[in-house]
């Protein structure tokens, strides 16, 4: 019975702070109060409000950045995946601003997958690259990118302070990357991940795995995008796709 009342009264404050939300009493992106003042305002225990929060990110009315507190949701960063379309242009393109920062660079041996999608001998040598990328300051993803090491070795001493890895890619080695493919999961983050993105470690993450080629189709990147999935969806652009071999999982 008392896991009932329990029940109810989490489902009615998920409710009430809906209709606040809904009706402009709280604003997109305003900062919901924390925890404690809503179990004091509602004189009922962290555990039920916790589930009231959950309830409401769950209908994708507000978003939490770990550390920082809960936030009402603006309307979700579309992310479209397309044959040219770009992180920083996608981003402009919204009217929110990008942002990219090299986490770390490192030549390191191709693995079975990564060697695969590049063409080549598996502890051949590739450039790996950590990038960080927000949208108007807020943590929305992270980049691992594999490139082949010989072709692009000096590539991390050309970022300097928020960056385009593509415009870096056309001004200073004459590629203009494709995208050839993109398989699209979801998972859970890891710890890493969970730090980077001060997400909550039950929050699904959006993970896409994409291959890049030139002008030539030469394989340049393989990359795996991790995206927080409260603040960003996936939309398919078919009309730039008939030309790319599409894989499902």
């Amino acid at each position: 019975m008392q896991g009932t009342t329990q029940a109810t009264r989490y489902q009615q404050i998920s409710a009430q702070l809906g209709g606040q939300i809904s009706t402009g009493h709280y604003a997109p992106g305003e900062q919901l109060p924390t925890e404690k003042e809503m179990s004091t305002f509602f004189s009922v225990n962290r555990h039920t409000i916790r589930e009231a929060i959950k309830e409401l990110k769950n209908d994708g009315l507000i978003y939490s950045i770990r550390g920082k507190g809960t936030f009402v949701s603006t309307n979700k960063i579309i992310y479209r995946l397309s044959e040219k379309v770009r992180f920083t242009q996608n981003i402009l393109e919204a009217n929110r601003t990008p942002g990219s920062t090299l986490i770390d660079a490192s030549e390191t041996a191709a693995n079975a997958v990564v060697a695969e999608k590049l063409g080549l001998k598996e502890g051949s040598p590739v450039l790996k690259m950590e990038i960080f990328r927000t949208v108007n300051d807020l943590p929305f993803s992270v980049a691992t990118s594999y490139l082949p090491a010989e072709r692009f070795r000096y590539l991390p001493a050309l970022i300097d302070g928020s960056f385009s890895l593509y415009a870096l890619l056309k001004k200073h080695f004459d590629t203009e990357p494709q995208r050839r493919e993109s398989i699209i999961e979801t998972r859970l983050p890891d710890n890493r991940e969970v730090q980077w993105l001060r997400t909550s470690p039950r929050q699904p993450l959006l993970v896409i795995k994409s291959l890049a080629v030139d002008q030539t189709l030469q394989p340049v990147e393989y990359v795996v995008t991790r995206t927080r999935g409260d603040l960003g969806c996936l939309a398919i652009d078919f009309t730039q796709l008939s030309g790319i071999n599409a894989h499902e999982h």
